[in-house]
């Protein structure tokens, strides 16, 4: 199902999670978000990872290329358009962690990994926004920072430099590997730790007890 990556998250962990949580007891509905969950996250990120190549097919390294350094990028547009969906994979897996905080299983993990990654997750989730409610930032809409009359008018034009960071109304967001390698270490975490936990809910079903847990996090720290 999951795609060969040289970075891949073994799709065994996926699996040896999901086997686990099918022989336990616990709620149907969590026991089901839970592992669509978790294959929606890795998903995601092998999405990023693809959209981060496509952003490079419409950029360069000055030091690859040292003859192309006073370049922009072939097609800015394009880029932006690759840029969208990129954002767009790192919000969905901040939502689908935010929502798995709260399950009858009382996993930890979420909340832990959204509290170290969180400036991050909610960095690239604005950028998303941005281009998400484009519209709102045009000039004389709601949401501008556009400032002029009718002599001259300035104001913020989303775009990607050729080093490959997004910029608009003065925040930068890498775009490049380093951005997906900070993604691919997210996801490594929570993935990490769920198959951590849900190990040892395992085994204490195994030996008699129940691998719920009666409180739920319902915290939003």
């Amino acid at each position: 199902m999951f795609p060969e990556e040289p970075q891949a998250i073994p799709e065994e962990s996926v699996r040896n999670i999901e086997r686990m949580l099918m022989s336990m007891d616990g709620h149907l509905a969590d026991q089901v978000r839970l592992r669509f969950g978790l294959e929606r996250v890795v998903e995601y990120l092998y999405a990023a990872r693809m959209q981060q190549r496509r952003i490079d097919e419409y950029l360069y390294t000055p030091s690859e290329s040292p003859a192309r350094a006073s370049r922009f990028p072939t097609d800015r547009g394009a880029a932006l358009c690759e840029a969208h969906f990129y954002f767009i994979c790192w919000d969905s897996i901040y939502k689908v962690i935010e929502n798995l905080r709260r399950t009858c299983y009382g996993l930890v993990t979420p909340r832990e990994v959204l509290k170290r990654h969180r400036p991050s997750l909610e960095k690239y989730r604005h950028a998303r926004d941005h281009l998400e409610h484009f519209p709102e930032r045009l000039p004389g809409q709601k949401r501008t920072d556009w400032k002029g009359d009718s002599n001259s008018i300035t104001g913020s034009v989303a775009g990607i430099r050729r080093d490959g960071m997004f910029v608009f109304q003065g925040e930068v967001w890498d775009v490049t590997q380093a951005g997906v390698d900070l993604l691919d270490i997210i996801v490594s975490e929570f993935i990490a730790g769920v198959l951590s936990e849900v190990t040892a809910r395992h085994e204490s079903f195994l030996n008699g007890e129940s691998a719920m847990w009666a409180v739920r996090d319902k915290s939003h720290g």
